[in-house]
C-alpha cells in the first residue's frame, strides 16, 4: 500500500519532541503533589489509574493536537487502535502507575513518534529526578542534553531486569558474569537504566503491556543498545516481548533465543 504521510523532517521532530518535553515540565508539579496520594481504580487489563493519569493526559493531548494538527495524537487513556495512522504520537502520561501510587521514583512520562510502524523519536520524563531522556532516529540518545553511548569498549553493568519468576532461567542462560534482578515498576524506567548504562538488560518477557509502553525503547536503540524480538522475526513498534540490552551481550542473548522463547511460554 503506497505512503500517504510524507516522513516528517528532522527540524519537525525536533520541533514537536521539544514541545512534548515542555509539557513534561508542566505538569511535573502536579504528579510529584499528588505521588503517593491518589486513589485508584483497577482497569479490565488488570493495571491500575488514578485521576492523575487522565488529567495528565488530557493536557498534553490537547496542548499538541492545537499546535500540531495534523499529527495524530492518541494516549493510553484515550486508547487506540491496534492499526495506526502512518505518522502519530502515542502518550503514556504516567508510565509504571503503581509507583506513582506509591510514590516510588520510578514512574515516568513518555511519549513516542510513529512512522509506518517504527519509532523515530521518545521522550521519557522522570519527574522525580528532573531527568529528562529523549532520542531521535539517527541523531542519538540524551540525558538532559548530555548524549548517552553505549559501546563494546565500555563493560556493560552486571544486572539483567526481568521479572521474578524469570530470575533463574535468566541466570542460567547469562552465566556468572550477569545478575537477574527483579525490574523496577515502570518499562520507561527500566529503559532508561539500559540506556545509562545503569543495567544491562531489560528482558521484557510475557508481557501484557501495549505499544505505548514499548516504542520508547528506541532510546536504548539510539544509544547504541540493541532491542532483539523473541517472538517476532524483525523489530516493529508491535513488538512486545524482546530483551533491550547494551550491545556487548546482544551476541550471547542472540545464541539464547530458543530457551529465551522456552521461558516465554
Amino acid at each position: 500500500m503506497p505512503s500517504t504521510a510524507p516522513q516528517p523532517s528532522d527540524e519537525y521532530i525536533q520541533k514537536m519532541s521539544d514541545f512534548i518535553q515542555v509539557c513534561f515540565r508542566d505538569v511535573r508539579e502536579k504528579i510529584l503533589k499528588q505521588a503517593g496520594k491518589q486513589e485508584f481504580r483497577s482497569k479490565p487489563d488488570g493495571s491500575v489509574v488514578t485521576t492523575t493519569d487522565g488529567d495528565v493526559e488530557l493536557f498534553i493531548t490537547t496542548r499538541m493536537k492545537q499546535l500540531f494538527p495534523e499529527v495524530a495524537v492518541f494516549g493510553e487513556e484515550i486508547g487506540y487502535s491496534s492499526v495506526l495512522p502512518e505518522l502519530c504520537w502515542l502518550i503514556d502520561p504516567i508510565d509504571g502507575t503503581q509507583s506513582f501510587i506509591d510514590n516510588v521514583p520510578t514512574f515516568t512520562c513518555m511519549a513516542t513518534l510513529i512512522y509506518q510502524d517504527q519509532p523515530v523519536a521518545t521522550c521519557i520524563y522522570n519527574p522525580s529526578t528532573d531527568e529528562m531522556y529523549t532520542a531521535q532516529k539517527g541523531k542519538g540518545s540524551y540525558r538532559n542534553g548530555q548524549k548517552l553511548q553505549l559501546t563494546d569498549s565500555v563493560p556493560a553493568n552486571n544486572q539483567i531486569l526481568c521479572k521474578g519468576r524469570h530470575i533463574e532461567g535468566l541466570n542460567a542462560i547469562y552465566g556468572p558474569d550477569y545478575a537477574a534482578a527483579i525490574a523496577p515498576t515502570g518499562v520507561g524506567f527500566g529503559f532508561t537504566l539500559v540506556a545509562s548504562n545503569k543495567a544491562a538488560a531489560r528482558v521484557q518477557l510475557h508481557s501484557r503491556g501495549y505499544l505505548h509502553d514499548y516504542a520508547p525503547s528506541l532510546l536504548v536503540t539510539e544509544a547504541g543498545g540493541c532491542v532483539i524480538p523473541i517472538l517476532d522475526e524483525a523489530y516493529s513498534v508491535h513488538t512486545k516481548t524482546f530483551v533491550a540490552c547494551h550491545p556487548a551481550i546482544a551476541a550471547l542473548t542472540k545464541q539464547h533465543i530458543d530457551e529465551l522463547r522456552a521461558l516465554n511460554k
